[in-house]
């Protein structure tokens, strides 16, 4: 029965070590998706979970920089190019770090201060948590007629494993400097001081989320929106109905959203994207990390922790 547990125990630490092959961060280049007149359009993908992970190095060079990097590295670009005129983010994410998220709006929402460039944000799949957090920063939101949004609201996911580590004869003996430096620590129950520390954080959290909303969405009222802020979910034709987006449509509906928006007829539509990766239209999905990976082994103790510290997530999670 122990060794049954011990592999319990493992499991939960499981990830994955990779050999990732790069030849190299290089710098982004522009690509014409569709060749129009001098003005343009530019696309940005925000695709799956939002984190600042460091970009993987490798013996032949680096992954794709992490997100932040990568959206910031996108915007300094446009605001150099006067022939853009308007942004699509394409945004199919359910959420991600509450701090990555933030620092993604405000990059955003100092771009659009500084250019004046149109901003649409076109969701796609999932826009739920994070991802409506970003969506929120666009001039006009649309969603696709299948796409899952709302979810607003913070996670901060922890488990208690001391329990398990009893059945198995492990023994937490760690020393700390006062009674809640180890509040939220998997080996041992949470207290009520600590439940009490945590959601105060969560409380805080919630509230800037609010708070960005209603900046974002002028036409809600703050008793309205708390009414559907409660973490559910929602399709979009209820979306619309509660007003959290401005219209359903597909990516033809985007584009002339961005061309009315920003006064333009006929623009050219382009993407940037590092040297050697093709984006032919804007249904490519730009992946975090851009590389090949050859998986090894089914553990990666070197994870340990940052895997398994407290991450506060604006995420839809099952």
């Amino acid at each position: 029965m122990r060794k049954i547990y011990l592999l319990m125990f493992l499991f939960l630490f499981n990830s994955c070590i990779s050999i990732p092959f790069s030849r190299g961060i290089e710098p982004l280049t522009e690509q014409t998706m569709i060749k129009g007149s001098k003005d343009k359009i530019l696309v940005i993908n925000i695709n799956g979970t939002i984190h600042d992970s460091q970009s993987r190095k490798t013996f032949l060079g680096s992954a794709e920089t992490n997100i932040s990097s990568r959206v910031a590295e996108e915007l300094d670009k446009a605001a150099e190019d006067s022939s853009i005129k308007s942004i699509i983010f394409r945004i199919d994410s359910p959420g991600g770090s509450v701090t990555t998220c933030d620092i993604l709006h405000n990059l955003i929402t100092e771009h659009k201060k500084k250019s004046k460039q149109y901003i649409v944000a076109h969701m796609g799949s999932i826009a739920a948590s994070g991802g409506y957090y970003l969506s929120v920063t666009a001039d006009k939101i649309i969603a696709h007629p299948t796409t899952v949004t709302g979810s607003i609201g913070v996670v901060a996911f922890m488990v208690n494993m001391e329990g398990l580590l009893q059945k198995i004869g492990i023994e937490d003996q760690t020393i700390k400097s006062g009674s809640a430096k180890t509040m939220g620590s998997p080996f041992k129950k949470m207290t009520k001081q600590d439940r009490a520390l945590f959601q105060k954080i969560i409380d805080s959290m919630y509230n800037r989320f609010i708070t960005v909303i209603l900046e974002g969405r002028p036409n809600l009222t703050r008793k309205s929106l708390l009414k559907i802020a409660d973490g559910r979910v929602m399709i979009a034709s209820d979306a619309l109905d509660y007003g959290l987006i401005d219209d359903i449509g597909y990516w033809q509906e985007a584009v002339k959203a961005a061309e009315n928006g920003a006064g333009i007829n006929n623009p050219t539509i382009i993407t940037y994207s590092r040297p050697g990766n093709y984006h032919p239209n804007a249904f490519t999905i730009k992946s975090g990390s851009e590389s090949l990976s050859l998986n090894l082994i089914s553990i990666d103790s070197s994870e340990f922790l940052t895997k398994y510290g407290i991450s506060f997530m604006y995420l839809w999670k099952m």
